[in-house]
């Protein structure tokens, strides 16, 4: 079993680790690229992605993976956008390809083996992982009046592409809402599409045969993932008492879009007969696969960013440092600490250890206990239950670890 306890530090905001093969990958604002060993934390290589990014509130887009090529945003114009995808060897960082953007700028990164697939403001681009040839491109769907699309959350699997196209207005951020769309690997063709109304930054996720959607009017939408047929939808409402601490200041969410305490659904954790969905209203819900019945709902009291689980631990990452894990088949908490870190962006369990981005920190802590990372930091860990006959009442700034 790997021991835990590292952390990798920047001056300069990190995107979500990916964390596959024994290997984290991470992009930086620094204009770099970082792999490290999964288990010791240790530096593989670097490799340059272009200019610093210049804006100093939204990390990076995250490296996805397609077989032993990893994809990563660059800059290579000198504005310090995302106007490029640089095709990466997993072993050393050799550049075995570049896909410049002429105009628009990089909107999301999606992969797996067979396909690299691109999102900006001009389209949706398929990549050959091999050498970064353009399979297959399509524009953003039709609108009328001062209406425009933009994909973005581009995702990959089976014989299928899927995307959010948003709908806004040129000039202003007014919310006409979104279109959930698939098309055919092979060739780009449309398959099907389904428009929401309203809803904000939505995130979309694939797994198995659902494609599952979450929206910022609190709406987690499951669609079959060939016909594009809605099998459920479940609410996440908003809630009052959440600590003012999590509410007056904007922070970046792990897709880059500002966002404040609300209703925001972020991306699920699916199992084979459950799903995990977080929500910025302080909710994690367990729901079922197949009907999408409510069957646990563990609240924390600030917005939760990202999720995680592990055997018998569902941890769940928020701001201020925030990590809680709590048992998977009841509410109690196992422990919980405040990480010396602004946020909890992303969370990953792999080879036995549960790694956590935020802002500018990556570390590799033991899921059972959270320790490991921060040896010299007296983050306080607590084993205990909610108070005795309130088990459904909401953490309170009392039990936190600020407090």
């Amino acid at each position: 079993m790997a021991r835990p306890g590292w952390r990798f530090e920047s001056t300069e905001l990190l995107s979500a680790p990916l964390v596959a093969g024994g290997l984290v990958h991470v992009a930086g604002e620094d204009g770099h690229v970082h792999t490290l060993d999964a288990g010791s934390g240790r530096p593989r290589w670097r490799a340059r992605r272009g200019e610093p990014k210049p804006n100093p509130y939204y990390p990076p887009l995250p490296p996805v993976l397609a077989g032993d090529t990893l994809a990563v945003t660059a800059s290579l114009g000198g504005s310090g956008w995302a106007d490029a995808v640089l095709g990466l060897a997993t072993a050393d960082g050799a550049q075995r390809w570049t896909y410049p953007l002429v105009g628009t700028t990089v909107t999301g990164l999606a992969a797996d083996d067979k396909d690299v697939v691109v999102t900006d403001r001009d389209g949706l681009t398929c990549l050959d992982p091999a050498d970064g040839r353009v399979r297959w491109t399509v524009p953003p769907p039709q609108t009328t009046g001062p209406w425009e699309a933009v994909f973005d959350q581009p995702a990959v699997d089976g014989d299928h592409v899927y995307a959010i196209a948003r709908i806004r207005t040129q000039n202003s951020p007014t919310d006409g809402g979104y279109l959930i769309m698939a098309f055919d690997r092979s060739t780009g063709t449309e398959v099907w599409s389904g428009r929401v109304e309203g809803g904000g930054g939505a995130t979309l996720t694939v797994g198995g045969d659902l494609v599952c959607v979450g929206d910022g009017q609190g709406r987690f939408i499951v669609l079959r993932r060939d016909t594009g047929d809605t099998a459920w939808l479940v609410r996440a409402g908003p809630k009052l008492g959440l600590p003012i601490r999590s509410g007056l200041l904007p922070f970046a969410a792990p897709g880059g879009a500002a966002a404040f305490a609300g209703q925001q659904v972020d991306r699920p954790v699916l199992t084979e007969q459950e799903i995990h969905v977080p929500s910025r209203n302080g909710d994690v819900h367990l729901l079922d696969r197949d009907t999408g019945e409510v069957r646990r709902v563990w609240r924390i009291g600030v917005p939760a960013l990202s999720i995680a689980v592990s055997d018998e631990l569902l941890h769940v990452g928020g701001i201020h440092g925030l990590l809680v894990a709590f048992h998977r088949d009841r509410r109690e908490v196992s422990w919980w600490r405040r990480l010396p870190v602004g946020r909890i962006d992303a969370l990953t369990v792999a080879d036995d250890l549960l790694h956590v981005g935020g802002e500018r920190h990556l570390a590799a802590v033991d899921p059972a206990t959270g320790a490991g990372a921060w040896r010299r930091f007296s983050a306080r860990v607590r084993r205990s239950s909610y108070p005795s006959g309130s088990a459904g009442r909401e953490l309170t700034n009392a039990d936190l670890p600020w407090a």
